[in-house]
């Protein structure tokens, strides 16, 4: 049976950190097996998977593994929907500059690929305000769950 949509936690980095994934597994195998799941969760969802705007942004992980699943094709059906509290990215990178402060700039972090003069935005899927608070929707820790509207 197939969700409609599945909402992916696992690319949290802050997440893996909790359970030192980076300690216990080496990198490469953790990146192979976080590629897999978030591919197999696509395949088992009818309309999109759902994930974090901050997890996009601020792991090199998750932005390689999105960025990797990007196609045009993806973009128009809206196979990857990132949802944020925020209403766009302005909001979001004035918001996490208050939260991190200078640490935005550095390496890992993906906020500033996005802030540029001309306004050009590329991201690997549609952005929409998320209907539900942060924390019910990572309640399942490393589980991936199903978004109901």
């Amino acid at each position: 049976m197939l969700a409609d949509k599945i909402f992916i936690y696992h690319l949290d980095n802050e997440l893996q950190k909790l359970f030192q994934l980076g300690k216990s597994f080496h990198a490469r195998d953790v990146a192979n097996a976080f590629n897999l799941i978030t591919r197999v969760a696509f395949l088992l969802c009818k309309e999109s998977i759902i994930v974090p705007l901050s997890n996009y942004m601020e792991s090199d992980l998750s932005f390689r593994i999105l960025n990797k699943l990007r196609s045009p094709n993806m973009i128009a059906m809206k196979g990857i929907q990132l949802v944020s509290s925020s209403y766009n990215l302005k909001e979001l990178f004035e918001r996490k500059q208050i939260q991190h402060g200078e640490k935005i700039y550095s390496p890992g972090f993906h906020y500033e690929d996005f802030v540029n003069p001309s306004g050009n935005v590329n991201l690997p899927g549609s952005l929409s305000k998320r209907p539900a608070p942060a924390r019910i929707l990572k309640r399942s820790g490393l589980a991936i769950r199903e978004l109901r509207h």
